[in-house]
């Protein structure tokens, strides 16, 4: 081993580490791994900074734009729709169509955004026929996954492996290449689910958090426990919160009070920001605890109005609707507090509850850092509510919302450029990069999308943490720790024939998908896998080694943050660690069963 397979080494096991421990961002990891290739003199700054210019990263970028136009036109909402209408009342019908629906989808956007778009109707479909939604949520999000199988832009992963393939000097892969794979791959992935649903997929009380926070008179549920929370408080004249505001008193930080509403006389402030001025006479609806609500009173010489407890009606005003919202996987506001991001200012609605971990957080909300996976129930104005579903990259709205609007004028152009789109890959009619940019570019000139929602639709840390490792993946080749580590596989695994090899490559890339990050598993163990049939040699074909990976890199399905679309679920389903455990292992276990039996059918 030389100093620099060494070093190369190190470098990506430390890279691995911390992905693994999930404790930093992805993209200042990526950062921090291109600084130590360059004074590790293991790449030059032309080296280092190529992976941005690279065909992959071009093409994911434009994907983003063309699932955003596909979006923004109603099209793939149109699909859940029917989805809802097709499955009838049959449960095992509304599974099977919601994977077949998130996989089609998925083959031609990205996989989030499939899934996202079909999470409200599919919510709504599972709640008319009474369905708990944590029985079809999973189902969604495997379904967008195994659906990124079915073409070569399905996921970037499967563009990440063929960028690094072709850069190695193997022939790309075409845009159907990958669909026999994905059509087994979802095939098996809807028996089992279908076949095995009773044992696999959860059925928590009521579902969604939807189902069960909000009020009674609108939904038919039970509360989920909100009025255990609610309180009203009289501001006397003259105490000492008259003519304070809420940030004046620091009723978030001080005492855990989430002030929902302020009644004034026949007058009602329903959103109330920290600006809002209380003046006495004001009756609060607040969101507190007995002990918090019992130190907020006496403090500020207010009286707890024990006669006239919080009613439904105090919060549904002609003009509000209340609504569930998902944090979106790589939200920018992870990590902060509703009050550091100027939530209400914003976004127009306020916070009723956060679901996180399983339960409902009715007060201290002010304290709460946002973390993946939460669902928040907001009250607002309808137009409030379709203005986070268009801002689409840090929420999405889980609940169906009533006369969504979209750009329905503009649908069937957004289908034309699509379908010219998917007929410029399959006949390879230019570059991959080029047919995907002119694809998206498409998508503005028709006015499918605006240029504003196309660069708000990329994601900057998606383009970061790929352009990034591509430049560990040059390090890899140019040092040869590629070639050294796949030496080490083909020496534990080689004697026992190719096939084992292959199947050590599957189960490692699956493994890496798993536990970092699908995109970083294409651009490490791509090389890797080339490099491993370059070894073996004789007739084994170094492009089934490549599909391996992609098809291993597709696989997480076994954790909450093995992918951005199964965090997505996992607040509006009600999800715990190990529902995807549970769900996922056997479904894991049977596609890479049907992939690797696939691998050796068809490059054999």
């Amino acid at each position: 081993m030389t100093f620099e397979i060494g070093l190369t080494i190190a470098i990506l096991a430390i890279a691995v580490a911390l992905f693994a421990s999930g404790r930093f961002e992805l993209d200042h990891i990526v950062l921090g791994v291109l600084v130590a290739l360059y004074f590790g003199q293991l790449v030059n700054v032309e080296e280092m900074f190529r992976g941005f210019s690279n065909q992959a990263v071009i093409t994911i970028a434009s994907v983003y734009v063309i699932s955003a136009g596909v979006a923004r036109t109603g099209v793939a909402y149109a699909v859940g729709q029917q989805i809802g209408r097709l499955a009838g009342n049959s449960e095992g019908m509304l599974i099977a169509l919601t994977m077949i629906g998130a996989g089609i989808l998925s083959a031609f956007m990205n996989n989030i955004g499939a899934a996202a778009v079909m999470l409200p109707t599919i919510v709504a479909a599972a709640r008319s026929m009474d369905v708990p939604v944590s029985r079809v949520l999973l189902p969604l999000s495997y379904g967008s996954l195994m659906g990124g199988r079915l073409t070569l832009v399905g996921t970037p992963a499967n563009l990440l492996v063929n960028g690094v393939m072709t850069e190695n000097g193997q022939e790309s892969f075409g845009m159907f290449e990958f669909t026999p794979f994905g059509v087994a791959a979802l095939g098996a992935g809807i028996v089992v689910m279908v076949t095995f649903r009773k044992w696999i997929l959860p059925s928590h009380p009521a579902g969604a958090v939807v189902d069960q926070m909000l009020p009674q008179e609108r939904t038919g549920h039970e509360p989920y426990r909100l009025r255990e929370r609610l309180a009203a408080v009289l501001v006397p004249d003259g105490c000492e919160l008259d003519g304070r505001t809420i940030l004046d008193v620091g009723m978030g930080h001080n005492y855990g009070i989430w002030v929902q509403i302020v009644i004034r006389g026949e007058h009602r402030i329903t959103s109330p920001d920290v600006h809002t001025a209380i003046v006495g006479g004001d009756r609060l609806i607040i969101s507190a605890r007995e002990e918090d609500l019992a130190r907020f009173a006496d403090d500020l010489g207010l009286e707890v109005d024990t006669e006239r407890q919080p009613r439904s009606a105090d919060f549904l005003a002609d003009d509000m609707e209340v609504a569930e919202i998902a944090v979106m996987p790589r939200s920018a506001n992870i990590g902060k507090t509703l009050p550091e991001i100027r939530f209400h200012d914003s976004y127009g609605v306020t916070v009723l509850g956060i679901w996180r971990d399983g339960r409902p957080h009715r007060t201290h909300l002010a304290e709460m850092a946002l973390q993946q996976g939460d669902a928040l129930l907001v009250q607002g104005q309808p137009p409030r509510f379709r203005e986070l579903r268009d801002e689409g990259s840090d929420f999405t709205v889980v609940t169906e919302e009533k006369g969504v609007q979209f750009r329905k004028d503009r649908a069937g152009l957004a289908v034309a450029v699509l379908l010219l789109y998917v007929i410029g890959m399959a006949f390879g009619v230019a570059p991959v990069a080029v047919v995907a940019l002119a694809g998206a570019g498409a998508m503005v000139s028709v006015g499918a999308i605006t240029m504003v929602e196309a660069r708000r639709a990329i994601d900057a840390r998606s383009i970061i943490l790929v352009g990034g490792m591509l430049a560990m993946a040059e390090a890899m080749k140019t040092s040869n720790a590629a070639g050294y580590l796949a030496q080490s596989i083909v020496d534990v695994a080689g004697g026992a024939g190719d096939a084992v090899v292959l199947a050590a490559v599957l189960l490692l890339s699956a493994a890496f998908a798993i536990l970092i990050n699908n995109h970083v598993c294409a651009v490490l163990m791509t090389p890797l896998a080339l490099q491993a049939a370059l070894a073996i040699g004789g007739s084994v074909d170094p492009r089934m080694f490549a599909m391996a990976v992609a098809l291993g890199a597709g696989s997480g399905f076994v954790s909450p943050f093995s992918h951005p679309a199964n965090i997505l679920v996992m607040g509006p389903g009600n999800y715990r660690f190990g529902d995807y455990v549970r769900a996922g292992m056997p479904l894991l276990a049977v596609v890479l069963v049907v992939s690797f039996t696939m691998l050796l059918v068809v490059f054999r």
